[in-house]
């Protein structure tokens, strides 16, 4: 099974990536599993962004490891954002060290994991998503802190070529 998140803070581009990712892949005749942004199915009851709660964090980080759990097996599965990044936002305010195994020992289940940086021009309002910039900001730096203290490999997303290139090759190799 090849599994590849895009990750980073809100407000980068990930999900239209994503798009472009799975329509480039289909094109070459792989087949493609979506898992969505986790955060935007949020219970209505929950709060995410600035003003989160605990529940609603640990809600996202179960459900999108669940989600990747039950991704087709024969197919490229693309995450919009991953358990690391999503933890982030749980990190922030909720210190949970407890489940700092579950999200490190999850990290090795990705074939690939792509930190798609901050595009200062792409942060707009979408109904959902804080478009404060610090926020944003401080996000991506705890994001980047936990990726070095938990030693997870990433590579820093460039282009959607260069991304073909890596999934395509991973694909080979399955």
């Amino acid at each position: 099974m090849i599994k590849v998140a895009l990750i980073g803070t809100h407000g980068t581009g990930k999900t239209q990536i994503c798009h472009e990712l799975g329509s480039e892949l289909i094109k070459l005749g792989i087949p493609i599993d979506y898992i969505g942004e986790t955060a935007r199915k949020v219970p209505a009851w929950l709060e995410i962004n600035e003003g989160t709660t605990l529940d609603a964090q640990e809600w996202i980080l179960h459900t999108q490891i669940a989600r990747e759990l039950e991704a087709r097996k024969d197919a490229v599965t693309l995450c919009d954002r991953g358990s690391i990044d999503n933890y982030a936002y749980l990190q922030r305010l909720f210190k949970k060290p407890v489940l700092d195994g579950l999200v490190k020992w999850h990290a090795g289940t990705y074939s690939l994991l792509l930190k798609v940086p901050i595009n200062p021009d792409y942060l707009t309002y979408d109904g959902v998503r804080s478009i404060n910039k610090p926020f944003q900001a401080e996000i991506d730096t705890i994001l980047e802190k936990m990726l070095a203290d938990f030693e997870i490999p990433f590579e820093r997303y460039t282009n959607v070529e260069s991304a073909i290139e890596k999934i395509v090759a991973l694909w080979r190799r399955e």
